[in-house]
């Protein structure tokens, strides 16, 4: 449930590190959900899908910014993990062997001010998706703020279909799923 807004300009416009998030302290995912309720003030993800995500063998990667605190993040959950949760929201969703769900991303405004920092992410995310033998990377990406498009343009990600008011934000998401090879 890819709710990340688009790329404005922002003060940070060089590339910022990204990393993995093993073994997140219970400091990591309270600054993960306040950071997640910055980028999303009106439709923050639940805690728990946070904590479920963490807490799973997907990929978590983190966006720090230059005073150390995180500036973005991707959780994500194996596809097939999330499978019959999201088949109540997502009729036409299927079985995905090798699939890795990405679950929730975002960038801090003042991150956005390039495609670099979530460029930074994507690299890092696919690369240990990758290692850990994932071979397809899926998800519900926001339309509205031009993620969807970035993703099939510069990603070759495939465009299954579109769901209008994806969990009743009232703005539609595209359902795509990219080849990590």
């Amino acid at each position: 449930m890819n709710r990340m807004p688009g790329t404005t300009e922002g003060p940070e416009k060089r590339r910022l590190a990204a990393s993995l998030l093993e073994h997140p302290s219970e400091a990591d995912i309270a600054e993960l959900i306040e950071v997640d309720k910055e980028i999303f003030p009106t439709m923050p993800i639940d805690d728990e899908v946070i904590r479920g995500a963490l807490e799973s063998s997907g990929v978590q990667v983190i966006l720090r910014g230059e005073d150390g605190k995180i500036a973005g993040y991707i959780i994500s959950r194996p596809h097939n993990e999330v499978y019959d949760e999201l088949k109540k929201l997502d009729p036409e969703l299927e079985v995905v062997e090798g699939g890795l769900y990405a679950e929730s991303m975002g960038i801090v405004p003042k991150a956005r001010g390039a495609l670099s920092n979530l460029r930074a992410m994507g690299d890092t995310f696919v690369a240990e998706a990758k290692r850990k033998g994932f071979v397809k990377i899926t998800g519900h990406f926001r339309v509205s703020e031009g993620l969807s498009g970035v993703l099939q343009n510069r990603a070759n990600a495939q465009k299954l279909r579109t769901i209008e008011n994806w969990l009743q934000s009232g703005e539609p998401f595209d359902y795509l799923e990219i080849g990590v090879d």
